[in-house]
């Protein structure tokens, strides 16, 4: 079955469907590939609430929310590695 992308924002998660990898995962950015994608979500106290790998599903519970970017590259600790 084809996964199909969907985001949702509210007031105190956001919510990724179509996910088919998890790049990072750090208290200010969370980056995943999606099948149109690669999507990072920044902000303060980022916590990844629920992971369903199969379902390709992630939500994300935020504290502040500062964006959403598609065709992200990854960052956080990616860049000193380079």
């Amino acid at each position: 079955m084809d996964k199909k992308h969907s985001l949702s924002v509210t007031d105190s998660g956001v919510t990724i469907g179509g996910v088919t990898d998890v790049v990072s995962v750090f208290e200010k950015e969370v980056v995943v590939n999606t099948v149109k994608g690669r999507l990072a979500v920044t902000g303060e106290k980022l916590n990844v609430k629920k992971l369903e790998v199969d379902e390709g599903l992630v939500v994300i519970e935020f504290e502040n929310i500062a964006a959403i970017k598609y065709g992200a590259k990854k960052t956080g600790l990616g860049n000193i590695f380079k």
